[in-house]
């Protein structure tokens, strides 16, 4: 099992409801005061699960950043003209 970080969308997703799971404990909120705990739960796997996905996001790509042709030209320049 390979772990890389991951997309943002599901990272903030899994922050809001670990946020909701830690204002129930603090205070009433119907229905899910009760269950803060497997809120909080739900939270953890939610990020675990999208750490661990196999499918990767396509802008997680690393992308090759385009040529800039002034620094080929003075890459390839002899040391007295730089």
């Amino acid at each position: 099992m390979s772990l890389h970080a991951p997309p943002r969308g599901w990272f903030i997703a899994s922050l809001v409801i670990a946020v909701i799971a830690t204002v129930a404990a603090l205070l009433p909120i119907p229905y899910i005061t009760s269950y803060a705990t497997w809120v909080a739960m739900l939270a953890y796997i939610v990020l675990a699960l999208s750490a661990t996905s196999h499918k990767r996001n396509r802008r997680s790509r690393a992308r090759r950043p385009a040529s800039n042709p002034l620094m080929e030209w003075s890459d390839s320049a002899p040391a007295t003209q730089r």
